[in-house]
């Protein structure tokens, strides 16, 4: 399709980052049509979600199998299941293509895989070894919690070996959710309604204020402090006054949000409530609210984004061209000084040591709550706040679905990890 970054309206942009804008009903343009020609279900309507809830909705790093793809020298940032196991991470890249396209390149060449044949599907027989297994990089962050969960490890291993033995259809159909299904085909299907399928489920633009707005900041605050600004009830007996408030809370333990509502409605006695309660419910009611329980930092390159390695690479490329053609300059005409221009040169680059991506790292992880305080944290107000705004936070509606789909797949690989 053949697009003119020039045209009069602003779809170019939005369709850059995979969102197609939809005009509203009895708004369309008026006059001859503007040059490019985008269809319906090429992106998601910019006034659905935005390119910022998206990120890295295009982004994949594979596994890849040490059988084929030899891993001789370590990488520095190798994670322990790499350096003992029998598969690895690749590198970055920016799309993957549909299998009978392929051109897939990996930024960095991490373990010396600059490129590989990327699919899904592991074909028995035809290529078996050597296939690359894609996955977004974000989803590969709700594995390894997950696995930790449930292994105290990141059982990449049991992954691996579950990947490359099991059939097509067990592999390839692992989410329960229709929308899923409805929107593969040999390209994405992007239907109207689904756009939360294309947000980032761990960096959530719209859920870190949520967040943010609930840590208390007052010394005095308390989650044992009653969640409601009401007036005191006491005298106001009923037939649960007489309970000790441990059993009170004992009861409500077993009871989910609308039975606990129910009950503040039926009796006095539990009109007041503590703050601490909705740490339970957001405990029971959704697990992949990691913030709550867990403090693991996201897994690294979930938190760059591709554009961003690439040009590092760009930057180490170009340092390492000037290093070794100035080099060989002052060898041939100045070798007396080539061991000090070295050690200054080594001084300097020394000083960059934190990469570029590094940086971004750092500046993503800075906008988001990757915990919140137990002692410090109005449960009270996540709850709410989360359930009343639920339909705008599509990276955590994204979420609760990967978390869920990943969550039969780890218990799947109990068949595939050796005893310890």
């Amino acid at each position: 399709m053949d697009i003119d970054p020039n045209a009069e309206d602003d779809t170019y942009a939005l369709f850059k980052h995979a969102v197609l804008s939809q005009p509203d009903s009895g708004t369309e343009r008026t006059g001859p049509p503007p040059k490019h020609k985008c269809f319906r279900g090429m992106g998601y309507a910019g006034r659905f979600i935005t390119a910022e809830e998206m990120r890295g909705c295009n982004t994949a790093q594979c596994l890849l199998n040490k059988a084929h793809h030899s891993a001789a020298a370590e990488e520095p940032d190798d994670q322990d299941f790499e350096r003992e196991g029998s598969f690895y991470l690749s590198g970055l890249c920016g799309h993957v293509c549909s299998r009978d396209g392929g051109g897939e390149e990996f930024v960095p060449a991490r373990h010396g895989v600059a490129d590989a044949f990327v699919d899904s599907w592991v074909w028995q027989n035809v290529r078996y070894s050597e296939t690359a297994v894609p996955f977004h990089p974000a989803c590969f962050d709700i594995f390894s919690r997950l696995s930790r969960t449930r292994f105290g490890y990141i059982n990449v291993e049991a992954l691996g070996n579950w990947i490359f033995d099991s059939n097509h259809d067990d592999v390839d159909h692992v989410s329960s959710d229709p929308n899923v299904r409805s929107s593969s085909r040999q390209w994405w299907d992007h239907l109207d309604g689904c756009e939360y399928l294309g947000a980032n489920p761990l960096i959530i633009p719209r859920l870190a204020p949520i967040l943010q707005a609930a840590i208390g900041k007052d010394d005095s605050f308390n989650p044992q402090n009653g969640a409601f600004d009401i007036p005191s009830n006491e005298g106001a007996e009923d037939v649960f006054s007489s309970l000790p408030l441990e059993l009170r809370l004992q009861t409500l333990s077993c009871l989910g949000s609308s039975d606990i509502a129910n009950l503040r409605l039926a009796s006095r006695t539990f009109r007041q409530l503590p703050i601490l309660l909705w740490r339970d419910l957001l405990l029971k009611e959704m697990p992949y609210l990691w913030e709550v329980w867990s403090d693991d930092l996201p897994f690294i390159w979930a938190t760059v984004q591709f554009e961003d390695v690439v040009e590092h690479e760009k930057v180490e490329m170009e340092i390492r061209t000037w290093r070794t053609r100035t080099q060989d300059i002052i060898k041939a005409e100045l070798p007396e000084t080539l061991d000090a221009w070295q050690q200054h040169v080594d001084e300097i680059l020394l000083r960059r040591a934190t990469s570029l991506w590094e940086k971004k790292r750092a500046d993503t992880l800075e906008k988001m709550v990757t915990r919140l305080p137990a002692l410090n944290t109005n449960w009270y107000k996540v709850y709410t706040g989360i359930t009343r705004n639920w339909e705008e936070l599509k990276g955590l509606q994204n979420r609760r679905r990967v978390w869920k789909d990943i969550g039969v797949i780890v218990e799947k690989l109990d068949e595939y990890t050796l005893p310890a």
